[in-house]
């Protein structure tokens, strides 16, 4: 199938936040269908392109605080949200493995004419940025891994639990609440006390569209289905420049696999966020922008 643009008032009956409403009214948020599936991402300024990539609960609201700073430093910033994510379309069932995911962004970037990407991806958007990073090397010239997903054995209890198939479902009926979303959010934190109001109300909303959550828990049960050290086999072979970067207090992957990636991954350095948690670019997100610009100057070991 053709990939086309959507044009705003055919995004779907999603029933859109002022903020996100005022994104699309000034042509920065947009959507493209590829391969049949409606995909909405953000594009904002001009200058060499830097992607993000959200987490598994996230979307393009991840990166809120990260995409000012970046945009005023020259940079064209595209903030893209996975089948199953965001406003993006939902499909239930369907492929959430990562593998799938990269593919069906590094079309979406080459139908925007993004090339010679730095890609960033945060918890399981980093898994889906080292995936785009192998599969689509042309499309990917530097890499920036944010407390990302890497190795099986990190992976958290409740992923694995995921297994037992009443237990989706039944998180699926306690997610979308506010004192769950903030809860979630301040454990995540460096510093529980972190978490502002609006962001709560934002993520409560985009966790109550239909099939928000189901397709959530789809994307965690392919990653427990899958060979678990295939993604680590493509680690090492990572050829572009990358950036580590890690919160040094991330509640759910240890500091030890931030050095394990770069000990692995030959062109990359280490770079430690005193006091973060696992989502620094919500909790800190000016000295994640400052800590991809310095890499994006020079991107060396």
């Amino acid at each position: 199938m053709r990939d086309t643009f959507v044009l705003p008032e055919s995004y779907g009956p999603d029933r859109r936040t002022p903020r996100r409403l005022a994104f699309i009214e000034a042509g920065v948020e947009r959507a493209l269908v590829v391969d049949g599936v409606r995909f909405n991402y953000q594009d904002h300024g001009k200058g060499p392109p830097i992607v993000l990539i959200h987490g598994v609960a996230g979307s393009a609201t991840d990166w809120n605080g990260v995409v000012p700073p970046l945009v005023e430093a020259g940079h064209r910033v595209i903030c893209v949200e996975t089948r199953g994510a965001g406003y993006s379309e939902r499909p239930v069932p369907g492929d959430y493995s990562i593998w799938a995911l990269a593919r069906e962004l590094a079309r979406l970037l080459r139908r925007i004419r993004a090339t010679g990407v730095t890609v960033m991806g945060n918890s399981l958007g980093g898994a889906i940025a080292i995936a785009l990073a192998r599969g689509a090397p042309r499309t990917v010239s530097r890499v920036v891994l944010l407390d990302a997903v890497a190795y099986s054995a990190s992976m958290p209890l409740i992923v694995s639990g995921l297994r037992v198939p009443a237990i989706p479902g039944l998180l699926a009926r306690m997610m979308p609440t506010k004192p769950l979303v903030g809860f979630i959010l301040s454990c995540l934190g460096g510093d529980p006390s972190w978490v502002p109001r609006d962001l709560v109300t934002e993520y409560t909303h985009e966790m109550s569209l239909p099939n928000r959550v189901l397709a959530m828990f789809a994307m965690l049960r392919t990653v427990v289905r899958a060979d678990p050290e295939q993604l680590e086999r493509e680690i090492p072979r990572i050829g572009q420049p990358t950036l580590v970067l890690w919160g040094e207090r991330d509640p759910v992957f240890p500091l030890a696999d931030a050095e394990r990636l770069h000990r692995e991954i030959e062109n990359s350095r280490l770079v430690v966020l005193p006091g973060r948690g696992h989502m620094p670019n919500l909790e800190a997100p000016a000295e994640v922008a400052e800590a991809v610009l310095r890499f994006a100057r020079n991107g060396k070991r």
